[in-house]
Parts: structure tokens; C-alpha cells; sequence
């Protein structure tokens, strides 16, 4: 971490803020062309938006040869990450050739390489300050285009349902209500930490609010609940960090019974809350018929978007008999069984050692002394809730992936210098103090 005066010091990267930009989607309509409000060709089939993207690619690819020893170094020590990208090889070779599921696989590989690059070359301080920077430029244009955009675009959402705050859904630029939900979510993680600063907590809280009224009025009600039980989780962690451990243990034995009483009365009266119910807007079909056609490859998978590949005689299609007219699916609408379904269980299995690293990752951020120490176990604790009833983590160009990878890379972190080998004083400076004032 760069400190000037004891005080860390933000750096805002250009770099970093153009990707940020591209994966969260927050533009992603406006590449597409719309009629009667839907878009009739989609933002992805865009010349300019695949224009955009391998230019994307192409530059990071530049960037990683150019710190090939970091990244090398960094990625053969991620032995789990090595053991999924091989069994998703390997699923292609056995189960499934489809080359179009090769190319977003590759791009899959891609977003990950990001993540890599950006928590070898940034500082986590440079990171949270971009994004916020980020988060502040995206909700003012998405605010000031609600007057031109709110009443010609129809967001996917089949039933037409207000939201809970009694408006039509509105989700700007972005391609989905329930991706511009989630990106809001981390909009006020980001900024939260920064509302209580002396200087500048204004900007911060005013992006925060914004980014939790956006959330509202996209109408998406899973990243909302995913950012509500992730509040939960890092309250009891702040009190378990910073108080005595009575309180934790009698704070987390409080929770244990609001758990314990939320499953014995159903889940149907708390879903109500946001207009939902126990079905997950007919999810639980999707659900039932996953076990069916995951045996069918249960070690390897389908390969990365091997199952709902877009193609002719894709495999989703068998889903029709088993589903109402109405119900169309283009993933098995769960992270988790997205990761089963395409990895299989041997790369299930890889993909649990790699949240565990992730995890451990995210509380030994929570730890240090940092002003953002809580936000990579907020964000990583919102993919997780969310991930339950998104497939957000498996689309190869979205932010999920890239913010879950660069915790599991290490948040950007540089390991503390011990005091016993830290560089001596010359005169009232140290050495390195004294290199950085030239």
C-alpha cells in the first residue's frame, strides 16, 4: 500500500476504470438495436461491442507478457485453478466440441487472467478507489438517462412485476435487471467505507444511497436479498473481530435461532416481502430436472456452455417437454449447478477448494488494518448468496467472476515487511521514505 504522511494514498488507474466499465455491463444496450422496446439484435452479435472486447483481450494479453514471471509465478501456485481449467479442456475432448462454447470458455479463461493481472500490478487501495470512481461515473449516466430510457426499453422479466417499490423496472444501459441489481450491490459495498471518512464522505455517501435507490428500481430482488444476508454476515464478523467473543458467540447463537425459526415457518412469508414466493419465479422446475441431465456427464460435464450452447440441436432443448410455454431458461438458473453441470463433479470439486482459498483470502483481508478491509468478504459473501439462484459467476463477461478470481488471487494485497528486516533510519527518515522524497 502507497502511504504519503502515514496515510494511504488513492491512485486512480485509467486502465482499470476501462475494464471496470466493460464488465459490468453498465453499456452493454446501447451496442444492440431495439423495436417495440426489446432488442431486436442483440448487444453481443454487435460488431463494435466484439470489436471492443478483443481489443480487451488483446491488450491484456500485452499486459500479461509483459509481467510474464509474476504471472507465471501467481497462476502455478493456484494448483486448483490449474486442476478446473484442465477438466473443462478435458470436457471438450470427451463430451462436447462445439466451438462456440470453446470461444466464451476462452474468454472465461480470459476474465480470470484479469483478475490475476490486476492483483499483481494494483494495489487493493488503487482497486477500491478506481471502482468507486467507476460507480460514481456509471450512476450518473444512469440516473440522467432514466427520462429517455425508462419507457422504451422492456427488461427481461416474463411476468411484467413492479418492483417492491411500486415503479416499472428500470435497469438503463444494462443487458438484465438482475446484472444491473448486482452491480449496484457493489457499487454501495465499495462506497460504504468511505461514508464515514472526514474528508469526502459526502461524495461517498451520496454515490452509496444512489447505488442502493438504483438497486431498488431495477426490480431485482436477488442481488437486494444477496446484499441484505451479506450485511448480516459482515456485522457478525465486525463483532467477532472487535468485540469481546461473548458477544460474537451470543450474536451468532441470535442468528442460529432467526435461522432456525426462518426454516421452520417457510421461507414464503420473507420472499412475500419482495413479491416473490418459494418457487423462485419457477426456478424450482429448472431445479428438478437439473439431477437428470447432470448424470448423464456426471465427472466432466457438459463443458463450459456446453449445455445451453445457442446452437441447433443443443442439448437445452431436451428441456421442452418438461417445461410450461412460457418457461424459458438459457442456464439451469443456479451458479452452483451451472458449475456442476458444465465442470462436472471432479471440477465441482476443484471449483470448492478454489472458494475455499477465496474465503480464507477475504478474512485475512478483514483483518488488517485497513480502511476497506470488509469489502472483499462483502462482495465475495454477495456472490455467494447471489450465486444460489443466479448463474452470474459462470457468464464469461460479467463482473461476478472477475471480482470472486482477483479475491482468490489475493484482493492485491503485498505481504507486511517484518520489523526486524525493515530497512534502517537515515537521519529522521527510514530508507524507504527517504528513496520515495528522491
Amino acid at each position: 500500500m502507497t502511504e504519503v504522511d502515514g496515510a494511504p494514498r488513492e491512485r486512480f488507474q485509467p486502465l482499470l476504470f476501462f475494464y471496470f466499465l466493460l464488465f459490468t455491463n453498465s453499456f452493454y444496450s446501447a451496442f444492440g438495436s431495439f423495436q417495440n422496446g426489446k432488442l431486436a439484435v442483440k448487444s453481443g452479435e454487435s460488431a463494435l461491442y466484439q470489436l471492443i472486447y478483443i481489443a480487451a483481450y488483446a491488450l491484456l494479453a500485452f499486459k500479461l507478457i509483459e509481467h510474464w514471471r509474476l504471472v507465471l509465478n501467481k497462476f502455478i501456485s493456484s494448483i486448483e485453478l490449474i486442476m478446473l481449467l484442465q477438466i473443462g479442456v478435458l470436457a471438450y475432448v470427451v463430451v462436447n466440441p462445439e466451438i462456440v462454447s470453446i470461444q466464451r470458455y476462452g474468454m472465461y479463461i480470459g476474465t480470470i487472467l484479469l483478475a490475476l493481472y490486476i492483483s499483481i500490478k494494483y494495489d487493493s487501495t488503487d482497486v477500491f478507489f478506481t471502482f468507486f470512481v467507476a460507480s460514481g461515473f456509471i450512476l450518473v449516466i444512469h440516473f440522467a438517462s432514466y427520462p429517455f430510457l425508462s419507457s422504451k426499453i422492456v427488461y427481461d422479466d416474463s411476468v411484467d412485476r413492479m418492483t417492491i417499490v411500486g415503479t416499472t423496472s428500470y435497469a438503463g444501459f444494462f443487458g438484465h435487471k438482475n446484472g444491473a441489481a448486482a452491480v449496484f450491490a457493489f457499487f454501495a459495498t465499495v462506497s460504504f467505507p468511505r461514508c464515514f471518512r472526514n474528508k469526502g464522505q459526502w461524495a461517498a455517501r451520496l454515490i452509496c444511497t444512489g447505488s442502493l435507490v438504483a438497486t431498488l428500481l431495477t426490480g431485482g430482488v436477488g442481488p437486494l436479498i444477496g446484499l441484505i444476508l451479506a450485511s448480516i454476515g459482515i456485522s457478525e464478523l465486525w463483532i467477532w473481530n472487535s468485540r469481546p467473543k461473548s458477544a460474537a458467540l451470543l450474536s451468532a447463537l441470535a442468528l442460529a435461532y432467526a435461522a432456525l425459526a426462518l426454516y421452520l415457518t417457510g421461507i414464503d412469508q420473507l420472499l412475500g416481502l419482495f413479491g416473490r414466493s418459494a418457487d423462485l419465479t419457477g426456478r424450482d422446475a429448472i431445479f428438478e430436472l437439473w439431477p437428470r441431465f447432470f448424470m448423464e456427464h456426471p465427472f466432466f460435464g457438459w463443458g463450459f456452455n456446453g449445455f445451453f450452447n445457442g446452437q441447433p440441436g443443443a442439448p437445452a432443448l431436451r428441456l421442452s417437454p418438461y417445461l410450461l410455454s412460457y418457461q424459458q431458461f438459457g442456464t439451469f438458473e443456479s451458479g452452483y449447478l451451472e458449475i456442476l453441470s458444465q465442470f462436472g463433479a471432479l471440477g465441482g470439486l476443484a471449483y470448492f477448494f478454489i472458494a475455499l482459498k477465496t474465503l480464507s483470502n477475504a478474512l485475512y483481508f478483514s483483518r488488517q488494518a485497513f480502511e476497506c478491509r470488509y469489502v472483499p468478504m462483502m462482495i465475495l459473501l454477495n456472490i455467494l448468496f447471489l450465486t444460489i439462484s443466479q448463474s452470474s459467476i459462470m457468464i464469461q463477461n460479467s463482473p461476478e467472476p472477475l471480482l470472486f478470481f482477483w479475491i482468490y488471487f489475493g484482493c492485491g494485497m503485498r505481504p507486511p515487511i517484518p520489523r526486524a528486516v525493515q530497512a534502517p533510519a537515515i537521519g529522521n527518515y527510514s530508507r524507504s521514505q527517504f528513496q520515495s522524497r528522491g
